[in-house]
């Protein structure tokens, strides 16, 4: 019996330890005693993998009075959400437990604590989705729970943010067996109105296109029956990235992979608006019928900011359930081989 008694104890302490880990404490208990900023290389918009951010902290002087800041040991940093990305996205979702808060999900570094005069330039990783930012510092004690905290950002998360765009890509396969004709691809006319940046799911794009009457002079164009029109990539965002090359053959050739409309083939006076799809990646491009871009793709070209995101409550919860399940069949293993013996 007193074994069974000492198994229980030890199952609830090291339960009492697994719910504590797994589910944390809430964001309204911390002091908020850092006061941190953080200055983008680039103050409008970042490139993952390419720009950096310079962040610097102290402990402040005001906000800190009266509160016991000897049990200060590391900070962590992290990239946090703000608002205008977290509409209609719940695996970003600001939580009042921290554990479950999925607000600040992209580590930036952590280091020990240090009540002043502190700095870090960082990169932005590659795999930061494209959003709206702002930087989070949480201040750890030496039982590892977090205690305080310091924000970039006023409390509404409205002031100080700045926006990321992933590097991100995929490859699809192109059907057309045709041939690369420079004279058949050159022979409409095209103009493109954009912003400098688009955000799929809502920015939009008005295509207008006729034939060409000086390119198409010679050309028989009485078999011309439809019109494809793709955004392409742009040899910015072809570099290094091989399932973007550019082909002689079409049916090779990765530059179009994004559909905008197909249209039956009108000589004159032909206009689409689009609205950038949300699974376009994040890259320069052009759009292609003719070309709405010059023969060195140098011209008209823009950005297009992708819709992307994770979520990690599930590996969460599965992490606890499995680590509480060995504790649990290992007890019970080690309190059936004492009652063997007895």
């Amino acid at each position: 019996m007193a074994i069974h008694q000492s198994y229980v104890a030890i199952s609830l302490i090291l339960l009492s330890g697994l719910v504590a880990t797994c589910y944390g404490v809430p964001f309204t208990s911390l002091n908020k005693t850092i006061g941190i900023t953080a200055t983008p290389s680039i103050p409008s918009v970042l490139k993952g993998g390419e720009s950096t951010l310079t962040i610097s902290w102290s402990l402040n002087a005001t906000s800190s009075v009266g509160i016991d800041t000897s049990d200060y040991r590391t900070v962590e940093i992290k990239l946090c959400y703000a608002p205008i990305s977290q509409k209609d996205r719940g695996w970003r979702r600001t939580e009042e437990e921290l554990q479950k808060d999925k607000t600040c999900q992209h580590k930036i570094v952590e280091r020990p604590y240090n009540p002043s005069n502190n700095m870090y330039t960082a990169t932005i990783k590659k795999d930061v989705p494209s959003a709206t930012y702002f930087v989070r510092l949480y201040v750890h004690n030496s039982h590892k729970e977090v205690v305080a905290f310091g924000d970039t950002t006023d409390a509404m998360k409205t002031t100080n943010l700045f926006e990321v765009v992933a590097v991100t890509g995929r490859i699809q396969e192109f059907t057309s067996q045709i041939k690369y004709t420079r004279n058949n691809h050159n022979s409409f006319n095209k103009s493109l109105q954009a912003e400098s940046i688009l955000k799929g799911g809502e920015s939009t794009l008005t295509i207008s296109w006729s034939l060409n009457a000086t390119s198409s002079v010679g050309i028989d164009t009485s078999d011309y029956r439809t019109v494809e029109i793709k955004l392409c990539y742009a040899p910015i965002s072809q570099k290094d990235r091989g399932w973007r090359r550019t082909e002689e053959e079409l049916q090779k050739d990765k530059t179009c992979q994004h559909k905008i409309v197909e249209r039956p083939y009108n000589p004159s006076n032909n206009m689409y608006t689009a609205t950038i799809k949300k699974d376009v990646p994040f890259a320069t491009y052009v759009v292609a019928f003719g070309d709405t871009t010059d023969a060195m793709k140098t011209t008209n070209l823009f950005e297009v900011v992708a819709v992307t995101g994770r979520s990690i409550g599930l590996d969460i919860a599965s992490i606890c359930f499995s680590a509480f399940s060995i504790i649990s069949v290992l007890g019970f293993f080690i309190l059936e081989k004492r009652r063997a013996k007895t």
